[in-house]
């Protein structure tokens, strides 16, 4: 199986949640969510009480939600990536930031469909969390002709 005893020797915590048939439920999201809450306690909690040590999801290309949302064309599913970025709030730098990943993006011969500005709910956040809370934007970048899907 998927898991093996044996290998139980560290003191993080990881969850898998998968449909196993590859369809695209928002129940997948709950049961992942659900997992974050029932590992909380190995994860690190700071002096404040609220900032952890980071959590997150790692899902599939949400295509259609993307068509609705963003303000830019979005190509076919398989035909772009989407890139996480964190950037300083700090003006001049989050510029400086911005400006070089698009010439390296650029440099491989890549095109970018836009940026997304995600948006976030600080409310819950601890005074250290907030005090080092980056600029969060998601970075399309089109697929070209000359890179395969696996490549890609």
């Amino acid at each position: 199986g998927l898991y093996l005893p044996e290998f139980e020797h560290e003191n993080c915590g990881a969850g898998f949640i998968c449909n196993l048939k590859g369809e695209k439920t928002n129940q997948i999201i709950h049961d992942a969510l659900e997992i974050l809450v029932k590992l909380e306690h190995r994860g690190g909690v700071s002096a404040d009480g609220k900032t952890g040590d980071g959590a997150g999801l790692l899902i599939d290309i949400p295509h259609d939600y993307f068509k609705r949302v963003c303000d830019f064309e979005i190509p076919e599913q398989r035909e772009y990536a989407v890139g996480m970025v964190f950037l300083p709030k700090v003006t001049n730098q989050y510029n400086f930031c911005k400006t070089t990943f698009e010439n390296e993006v650029k440099a491989q011969g890549l095109t970018i469909l836009g940026w997304r500005k995600v948006p976030v709910d600080s409310s819950q956040l601890g005074q250290i969390a907030l005090a080092s809370e980056p600029n969060i934007e998601q970075l399309f970048i089109g697929k070209t002709e000359a890179i395969d899907e696996a490549t890609f």
